[in-house]
């Protein structure tokens, strides 16, 4: 968590270049969104999708206190910390429809859309829609949205869509 809000928090030319590099694992360039969630669920830098529990809570709050911390440069991170867990203790906030505000859902798609297109014309995949490892992959990013869409503070593998662990 601490690794994705530094990325988020620093700006830096080599973030673009990392995430040019990164591109060529799933298709997506975004390098605060490969260090958390997108590294996780579509794997990233060779490594194989890889969601449970502590990465959904740690890739989303990550994103959450981040946003609350370019929206509050008034309190300290400490503060922030505090706050955002003692709100998620009492449920006055929730950690998936806050990381919904703070990515939307659009961009969300557009990572979605822009994996898929990855696996059909990437050399290394070129999968077509009926292949199994195709529908696997695309299950588990659909699972992921799924429980952010339905604001589910917590991740069950295969809840709502069936795939493999790889």
């Amino acid at each position: 968590m601490s690794a994705t809000i530094s990325v988020y928090a620093h700006q830096s030319i080599f973030k673009l270049l990392a995430g040019n590099y990164a591109k060529k694992y799933n298709g997506i360039n975004n390098i605060e969104a490969q260090s958390g969630f997108i590294g996780d669920i579509c794997g990233t830098n060779g490594t194989k999708p890889s969601m449970n529990q502590d990465d959904y809570t740690a890739d989303l709050d990550a994103v959450n206190l981040y946003y609350r911390y370019i929206n509050n440069r008034n309190k300290s991170l400490y503060v922030l910390f505090t706050e955002y867990y003692n709100e998620l203790r009492i449920e006055s906030t929730n950690r998936a429809s806050e990381f919904l505000l703070n990515i939307g859902i659009k961009e969300l798609n557009k990572y979605r859309d822009s994996y898929s297109m990855f696996l059909k014309k990437n050399s290394h995949f070129k999968y077509d829609e009926n292949n199994a490892d195709y529908i696997n992959r695309m299950n588990y990013f659909n699972n992921f949205l799924y429980h952010i869409i339905n604001n589910e503070q917590n991740f069950v593998k295969c809840k709502y869509f069936q795939y493999s662990e790889y």
